[in-house]
Parts: C-alpha cells; structure tokens; sequence
C-alpha cells in the first residue's frame, strides 16, 4: 500500500471538508506509518475538527508530541481551549521544552544541516509562535485577564504582522492605548 498516496488523500477530504472520511484514512495512515508524528499530527488534526478535542488532546499528549513539536503543542491546547478547559490549555502553552532536546535538535541541524521539522509540515516557526500567542491571549481573555491578553495579541502581531485576528481582537476590545491606536 502507498503510504503517500493515503497522506494525499487525508489532506484532500480535508480540503474538501469530509472530515469523517478524512479522519478514517488519517487514522489508516498513522497505523501503517507506526504512528510517525506527522501522521499522528494529521490524526489530531482531524480529530479535532470533528469536535472530537479531548480524543484529539489525547492522541499528541499520550506520545508525548506535545513536548517535541510546537505544532503539536498548539494543537492540544487549543484542544483543550475548544473544551473550555482554559486553565489546561495555558499550561500545555507554557509548558518549557526541554533543553536537551533543543540542544540535540540544534546538534543535528549544525551536523547534517537538517531543516527544521516544522517546515515539513507547511508551518513556519514565527508562524507557529504567532499561533500559540494568539491563543494564549484569547485564553487570558477567557480567564478575564485583560493585561495578558493584551501583551498576548501584541507578541503575535510582532510575529506575525498579518495576524489579522490578534489586530482585530486588540482594536475591537479597546486595548490599545491612545498612541498605540495612532502607531497602527
């Protein structure tokens, strides 16, 4: 079986929105690859847009992806953001990566000249650390804290300046100060 093939044919019921379909071939596909973390990835993923979040949360954090991938850390926090377990998905977000991971991470880099495996995915790092702040900022919004929110959407801006949703919020919640308003 052409496990390339089943990938492609995952992120087309994807981007044809049949999630369920997607969801049977992502969970194939994550079986025949012995759970490679991209595949598991992509089964999360379908996960969660069949609103199935605690599954999806369940499927990253159980491999420990959630500790190795930043996408993958995104992934189950909000996860657990959609479950409105607020709390939970700001701990996932701040949870530090080990440093002996990073170390061996940049090891491998700087000996084979590997790119970062995030690329892999169709994610940029800046793009991924955007996300995560935007996140955290709607998470302070939900716990009612406005100060963090705010510092939350301005660090996504600053790392994404096309993050629409982070200008958005800052401007439609009123918390920009006057001269942050007029710099905009």
């Amino acid at each position: 079986m052409n496990l390339e093939r089943l990938r492609k044919r995952v992120r087309q019921y994807l981007d044809q929105q049949q999630y369920q379909s997607a969801l049977f071939w992502a969970d194939k596909v994550a079986s025949l690859s012995h759970e490679d973390p991209q595949d598991v990835y992509w089964l999360a993923q379908c996960l969660y847009l069949t609103a199935q979040y605690h599954r999806a949360a369940h499927a990253l954090r159980s491999r420990k992806l959630d500790k190795l991938y930043e996408a993958c850390r995104y992934l189950a926090a909000r996860c657990h953001y959609a479950a409105k377990e607020h709390q939970q998905a700001l701990d996932i977000l701040d949870m530090e990566e080990p440093i002996n991971k990073r170390l061996f991470e940049k090891y491998l880099k700087d000996e084979s000249g590997l790119k970062d495996p995030s690329s892999d995915w169709e994610m940029s790092q800046s793009s991924i650390k955007s996300s995560i702040c935007l996140l955290r900022g709607k998470i302070y919004d939900a716990l009612d804290n406005r100060t963090l929110a705010t510092y939350s959407y301005k660090e996504a801006l600053k790392l994404d300046v096309y993050c629409f949703e982070a200008f958005d919020l800052l401007t439609s919640h009123h918390m920009l100060t006057a001269q942050e308003g007029l710099q905009t």
